[in-house]
């Protein structure tokens, strides 16, 4: 499922500066065999996993489109090393969903390093794993 959603990390809102996000629910599956010797499959939701990515991401957050945090925030994620608090609202009248995550990967490229600006562009991308 992709969405255009408002991304709070630790409490933190996250620019949407060329920002893609996906969430994928995953699922237990639990095969019983029955009395009659027919099979059941239970399924129940398990897990959800959380894939956001940025394009041309400023380190600094003022060179943002929206002046919010950029690749030095969400690379002091991965630092850190904790567990991380992942909020999302899909539409400006909904609740914050709240989700306790744990980074399960990252990748940056830097792609372009302004002197000038003292800036450095990136392609981020991180993945958070739902711990439910």
């Amino acid at each position: 499922m992709s969405l255009n959603a408002l991304v709070k990390i630790n409490g933190t809102e996250i620019t949407e500066h060329n920002r893609r996000i996906s969430i994928i629910n995953t699922y237990d599956n639990t095969d019983m065999q029955l009395s009659s010797g027919s099979n059941r499959r239970f399924y129940k939701p398990s897990k959800r996993v959380f894939n956001l990515s940025w394009s041309y991401l400023p380190d600094k957050a003022n060179k943002t489109v929206d002046s919010r945090v950029g690749r030095d925030f969400i690379h002091s994620l991965i630092t850190s090393g904790s567990l991380v608090t992942l909020l999302i609202q899909e539409d400006s009248k909904d609740n914050w969903e709240q989700y306790t995550c744990v980074v399960s990967s990252y990748n940056e490229d830097m792609l372009k390093n302004v002197l000038q600006s003292q800036c450095r562009y990136y392609d981020v991308s991180i993945t958070l794993e739902d711990i439910g």
